[in-house]
């Protein structure tokens, strides 16, 4: 009897301490004040690699990013932009794949790292890798703003975004 209390007792416990994982639920838009960008070259660029798109004017970024609305109910997750869901993701390390309306193919894997939401992702068209990157997303402790620090990373280039999004009341 008292190995199970224990047990029980114990059990309790370790639930009760595991770190709290945000609910990123809401409709969001980007706070183009407080968000910046910083791109650095790569010193030896692939040769082999496809050309690098043009990037926007960087006084531009921010303004080109549309509101999202996340729904999240753990371990789902999809982030859509006003039209159809454009990425689901699950938030236990599984991989998933999703096709962008681009004709690219998203892969990712998500997972939780105490409260900031990790995903590593990549981009591929036609079986040819594009880019990759990652996204590091926490909420702010009053639950308005939504950091995301995202990675991407081409052949030409590695760019840091800090974006700050608002939620919509």
């Amino acid at each position: 009897m008292k190995t199970g209390l224990s047990f029980l007792f114990i059990s309790t416990f370790c639930l009760a301490t595991q770190p709290h994982k945000p609910d990123l639920s809401g409709s969001w838009y980007v706070d183009k004040a407080h968000s910046t960008i910083k791109t650095t070259q790569v010193k030896n660029p692939d040769p082999d690699a496809p050309p690098a798109p043009p990037p926007p004017p960087a006084d531009r970024v921010f303004d080109m990013m549309p509101p999202e609305t996340i729904s999240h109910a753990d371990s789902e997750m999809t982030i859509s932009d006003g039209n159809a869901p454009h990425l689901k993701v699950s938030t236990d390390y599984k991989e998933n794949v999703n096709q962008l309306p681009n004709g690219a193919i998203n892969r990712s894997k998500t997972r939780w790292e105490g409260n900031q939401l990790v995903t590593e992702w990549s981009m591929e068209r036609n079986g040819m890798p594009l880019l990759h990157g990652s996204d590091r997303r926490s909420l702010t402790p009053d639950e308005k703003m939504l950091i995301d620090d995202r990675t991407v990373i081409t052949a030409f280039a590695e760019t840091h975004f800090h974006i700050v999004w608002k939620k919509k009341q």
